[in-house]
This record gives C-alpha cells, sequence and structure tokens, in this order.
C-alpha cells in the first residue's frame, strides 16, 4: 500500500508539471537508422518513456521515469527496454534491466536533478540500428540548434505516434526560460528550454527521450513542460551539468552501496528521517559486533588462556572484530568531514577539463574500483568456508571442546546459555552469520573508501603536474600560477581535512 502511494503522488505531481511523461506534437518521421540510440522504455509492452544508449549496458533517461519502477518492485518485473526499431508495434531487440539509479538530489516534489540511469541485463549488440550516442563536452549555448528526438503523440492526451517522430528547436537558457514559467515552476541552472511555437513541441508521455546537437553528442533529456505545445518553452535536464554524476555514480557507487548497509555513507540532501535511519544501522552493526562477536569472543579467550592455540585462533577472530567496530566508530565520527571529500570529488567531477584530465581521473577510479571488486571477491570466499564448513561439522579454525563442545560455530564464541541446544544454536548461527557479513562490509569498505579518495588525490596531482607543465594554456603566466597553486592548497586542505 505504501509503494502503491509512492507511485500515485509521484505521477501526481507529474501531472501537475507534465500531466504526463513528455511527448512530440507535430513531429517529423524519422527513422532509427539516423538516430540508433534511442530506446523505448515499455510496461507490459506499453510505451512510458523514452532513453538514450550511452554504452552497450547502460540507458541515460529521465530521474521520473525510473524513480517508480525502483520503489515498486512488482512494476520492476514488468518494465523492458527495446532498442533498434523505428516501430513501437513491432521489431527491436528486448532487454531486460539489471540495475537503475536515479540523481542522488532528485527531488520528485520538483523535479529537480531529473536524471536517470538503466543498467541491462546483458549488453547489446552494435549495429546500423542500435549504437550508442555521446556525451558532450561543452555547454549548451542560447540559441544553439537542437533536435528533440521521441515517439510522439498528436496533441494533449491524443494517440502515440507509432513511428520515431523528430523537432528542430533552439536553445533558451534558463534565466530567460524561467521568465515564461515565472511562479508556475522552478527552472534550475542545470536545466534548458525550447520554445518552437504555439501547437508545436513536447506533450505527455515521452520524458527521458533525447535532445540532439549538431555536432551529434546528446544535450540533454525531456523532463517537463505545460501541456502541450501551448507557446511555453519545454523543459530538459542539462546533461553537460550532470556528466560529473553520470562518472562520479559509475567511480562510486559500489563503496555507496556497501557503505550504505552499514548507515556510514553521507547523503548530500539527507533529511532528518534518512540521518535516524543511517543512525539506526550504524548503532545496530556497532551493537552487533559487540554483544554477538567481541564480548563472546573475548570471554572464550580468557576460558583458552592456557592453550596457546586457542589463543591464536581466537585473535585471528577477535582482533579483526575489533578493528572493524573501531573503523565503523572514527567514520561514523569524521561523517562530516567525509561528506566534504565526497562533495570535492563530486566538485572536480563537474569541473570544465580536457579530455586528457578526464581521462586521467577515469583510469584512477578504475583502479579504485578494481581494488574494490578484489576484495570483495575474496570476501566472498572467506565468508563461504567460514560459513558452509561448520554445516558439516568440521572448521578452518582450532576447535577444542572448550570453545565447541558438542556443535561448531563460525566463531569461537562462549554464550551465557546452552548453544548447543534448539534453537538457541541455529539462532546463535544466524546472528554469526550476520554478524560477519556486516563486519567484513565494514572492514573492507572503510579501507576501500580510503583508497577511493587517496586514488583520486593522485589523479588530481597528476592533472596538476600537466597543467604546470603546460602553463601556456594559460592567458598569463600570473593567472596560470594562482590557479595552479591555489588548486594545490585546495588538495592539501583535501588530505589533512579527512586525515
Amino acid at each position: 500500500m505504501k509503494q502503491l502511494s509512492c507511485i500515485l503522488i509521484v505521477f501526481a505531481i507529474v501531472g501537475i508539471y507534465a500531466d504526463e511523461p513528455e511527448r512530440l506534437v507535430n513531429g517529423v518521421s524519422a527513422y532509427i537508422e539516423d538516430y540508433p540510440y534511442m530506446v523505448s522504455i515499455r510496461n507490459q509492452n506499453n510505451h512510458m518513456c523514452g532513453g538514450n544508449m550511452i554504452s552497450d549496458r547502460h540507458i541515460l533517461t529521465a530521474a521520473h521515469c525510473v524513480y517508480p519502477i525502483i520503489t515498486d518492485s512488482g512494476l520492476r518485473q514488468s518494465v523492458t527496454i527495446v532498442s533498434g526499431t523505428t516501430w513501437l508495434n513491432s521489431g527491436g531487440q528486448v532487454h531486460r534491466i539489471s540495475q537503475m539509479w536515479y540523481h542522488e538530489s532528485y527531488n520528485p516534489n520538483t523535479l529537480g536533478n531529473d536524471i536517470g540511469l538503466i543498467k541491462l541485463s546483458a549488453p547489446i549488440i552494435f549495429n546500423s540500428r542500435q549504437r550508442p550516442i555521446g556525451l558532450p563536452t561543452s555547454d549548451v549555448k542560447r540559441g544553439e540548434s537542437l533536435t528533440i528526438v521521441a515517439w510522439g503523440s498528436t496533441g494533449f492526451r491524443q494517440a502515440v505516434h507509432n513511428n520515431l517522430q523528430k523537432l528542430n528547436a533552439k536553445c533558451m537558457l534558463p534565466d530567460e526560460c524561467q521568465r515564461y514559467h515565472q511562479n508556475f515552476m522552478p527552472i534550475y541552472t542545470n536545466e534548458f528550454c525550447t520554445l518552437i511555437s504555439y501547437g508545436t513541441g513536447a506533450c505527455n508521455g515521452d520524458s527521458g527521450s533525447g535532445v540532439i546537437r549538431s555536432d551529434g553528442t546528446i544535450a540533454g533529456v525531456v523532463s517537463r513542460g505545460r501541456p502541450c505545445a501551448v507557446d511555453f518553452p519545454d523543459v530538459f535536464t542539462n546533461i553537460f551539468k550532470h556528466i560529473y554524476w553520470i562518472h562520479f555514480e559509475w567511480a562510486t557507487k559500489l563503496n555507496r552501496f556497501a557503505l550504505n548497509i552499514v548507515g556510514l555513507w553521507p547523503k548530500v540532501d539527507e533529511n532528518a528521517c534518512d540521518r535516524f535511519l543511517s543512525d539506526l544501522r550504524m548503532i545496530f552493526s556497532v551493537l552487533l559486533i559487540l554483544f554477538v562477536g567481541i564480548i563472546p569472543a573475548i570471554y572464550s579467550l580468557m576460558r583458552t588462556w592456557d592453550d596457546m592455540m586457542a589463543i591464536i585462533d581466537n585473535l585471528q577472530f577477535t582482533l579483526p572484530l575489533l578493528i572493524a567496530i573501531i573503523k565503523l566508530v572514527v567514520v561514523w565520527w569524521k561523517k562530516i568531514d567525509l561528506t566534504l571529500a565526497l562533495n570535492m570529488i563530486a566538485d572536480d567531477w563537474l569541473k570544465a577539463k580536457s579530455k586528457k584530465e578526464q581521462d586521467v581521473m577515469i583510469k584512477c577510479s578504475r583502479i579504485a574500483r578494481t581494488i574494490l571488486i578484489f576484495g570483495y571477491i575474496f570476501m566472498v570466499l572467506g565468508l563461504n568456508l567460514i560459513v558452509f564448513l561448520p554445516c558439516f561439522g568440521t572448521s578452518l579454525r582450532y576447535v577444542t571442546n572448550i570453545t565447541d563442545p558438542v556443535k561448531i560455530l563460525p566463531l569461537p564464541t562462549y554464550y551465557f546459555y546452552d548453544k548447543d541446544q534448539s534453537p538457541f544454536y541455529e539462532l546463535t548461527f544466524m546472528a554469526q552469520v550476520l554478524l560477519l557479513i556486516v563486519a567484513s562490509v565494514s572492514y573492507i569498505s572503510v579501507d576501500n573508501l580510503l583508497g577511493l579518495l587517496v586514488f583520486h588525490l593522485c589523479g588530481q596531482m597528476e592533472n596538476l603536474k600537466e597543467r604546470l607543465i603546460n602553463m601556456r594554456q594559460y592567458k598569463t603566466f600570473y593567472d596560470g600560477l594562482t590557479f595552479i597553486v591555489q588548486d594545490h592548497i585546495r588538495l592539501i586542505k583535501f588530505r589533512i581535512q579527512f586525515l
């Protein structure tokens, strides 16, 4: 019921701003061979949104297209992506969805930061009808020629065109666009608009479709507008202003997923409820490690103090648990500084940079991701050995009659109750498995987060060195030296601030 309410609220909000997701009015017929990156996002094979292929597994669209899908697992099962066809009723290849994201600062009440990503379960095979579109390397300009490509209806609440449509338009920047809409809806600086003429423009139904520049790159995705083609500008999410989010999402999503589990990932727009839930997960993780793992393990250590092998076996589990809980507390204590550090990383992705500088940042992020992935692989292998071997009456650790008189547990612990009796043994076993997962994620994720920060810092220092070598790119030597010194000071503060 809660999920249904969320979905109804989202669609009601869309109705206020765009009545339904955008579609084109009075468009011109287009063909998929000319726009092979266009895809149709469908629910039970009914077109619901447009999307733009940016790699063999990633679709760029609007946040309000993926938001209801993410919040409703039932809806997610019926949603597919269709690529490689001009027509909605025939042709194309069907793809299943693996993962979805929307911008962390997306607000369904105002539709700001209206950008989302979809990852497919299997890669798309490129051909003349299926090919990715490039991301922009510069921002849109006032009056720039653009082409809106979408499957469009003939008018407000009218039938959908069966074939792909396009419209040529001129770019309108946010300040001018806001004067048209005034208090009806806010226009953000990371958006732009188009206004063609009365009776021609966007309408209800095709949010997420692409706005294309003359160089063939994507400038924006359809976000919202007043229905339908009534001489008010249509609003689009500016992709150039959100490229940092696309790269930042790729660079940090594994760290964010893991640290969210234990409530340590800071959110820029975190409200009181989110903060409470994060703190609650953090407190639960600490209490779980402390009372299910550390205290029983220390008591077991005291009982086996005269057995050197048992002491060594105990410490190889107890010490990592102690380190994990120390890491949790320290990172939680430094969460504000961590937020500033992550904001700095996001700002570095947002800044205008050369292709070479961007490649350096991607290379460093790729190294950090590779280390993170290998860390998780070894973590999963280790957990499997520790957890599943006791199910067959054996264990990798040193087992004695004192620590495990009857039934073997994953960890060398001693509890005040008889853990060998059912259901205490099963409950204790499951508690220890949960403890191992939380402690392992905490231990590895904090290290990998620091690795992400270190590799990002290395990339920025490498870019700083290149700027110093190529001082001629600046108008004057003084301007170049000033910028380089200020950036160097910023990076030094970044290191000192977090450490």
